[in-house]
């Protein structure tokens, strides 16, 4: 299908790089696979594997609790970023809300660059308000629990280490 695409509609037509990005991660997995029979690779493959399946119900709780708060600053202010002029309004405060808990601050919103969307002082208030529930909150408890779930399924890897390896290598 690969091929079919880049010949057919070209290299650089969007469904040519979905595809061909889709191979891509699709060599990644089975590149995964196989190390798994290399003793020395074998350990690294079982605990990313472990920690992917340890952490999925805690990163399906940690996007809702982006949603609501993007959603949350979608209500004061909206993120009018030229970089995110693409992808609307929500995904862009959903991405900069993800930025936050990265520590990756991005305060272009209280800059009053429009006087149609100029922040009064209540606003500004309730927004830094917001913005230290979202750092203290995402940042700080949050990404503390992914550590700590790490070392967690770190710790259940290494006590059945030969027993894990032996069975991904089978």
């Amino acid at each position: 299908f690969n091929i079919f695409c880049q010949f057919r509609l070209g290299t650089h037509s969007l469904i040519s790089k979905i595809t061909l990005i889709c191979v891509i991660l699709i060599i990644l997995l089975k590149c995964f696979f196989f190390m798994r029979i290399v003793k020395s690779y074998s350990y690294i493959v079982t605990m990313v594997i472990t920690v992917l399946v340890d952490l999925k119900a805690f990163l399906l709780f940690f996007a809702m609790f982006n949603t609501i708060l993007s959603m949350v600053f979608d209500v004061i202010a909206m993120v009018r970023v030229h970089e995110y002029k693409y992808i609307g309004a929500f995904m862009g405060n959903w991405i900069n809300t993800l930025k936050m808990a990265f520590a990756d601050f991005n305060l272009s919103v209280i800059e009053c660059i429009d006087p149609l969307y100029e922040l009064d002082t209540k606003t500004h208030f309730l927004y830094w308000l917001v913005w230290l529930v979202c750092v203290v909150f995402s940042a700080l408890i949050m990404l503390n629990f992914i550590i700590a779930e790490v070392c967690n399924s770190y710790t259940k890897v290494k006590e059945n280490l030969e027993a894990l390896i032996y069975k991904e290598r089978a």
